[in-house]
């Protein structure tokens, strides 16, 4: 696993930011947030089944975005391979 911390704006706010290992949600600034969360793989696969579970009209959003990230995913290692020949990793 990379050391690099991945980060971006999310929406009204809301910042994420990968460590590696866990996702962290900043309020209003990546620099000095007032206030952050952090969600390890067992809190955020809560987080989605309590979105499509607990809140139904949410479900077309998470599905969307699955869909759309796995494409996005598919053109990248496809744009991979033509410009290296190999796969991404």
């Amino acid at each position: 696993m990379s050391d690099k911390k991945t980060r971006d704006y999310l929406h009204d706010g809301a910042y994420v930011m990968f460590d590696g290992y866990r996702l962290w949600v900043l309020a209003n600034s990546l620099e000095s947030p007032t206030g952050r969360v952090a969600l390890d793989t067992k809190a955020f696969r809560k987080l989605i089944e309590f979105a499509i579970l607990e809140a139904p009209e949410w479900q077309h959003v998470v599905t969307t975005a699955i869909e759309n990230t796995v494409q996005e995913r598919l053109e990248r290692e496809d744009d991979t391979i033509r410009e290296t020949g190999e796969a991404a990793r």
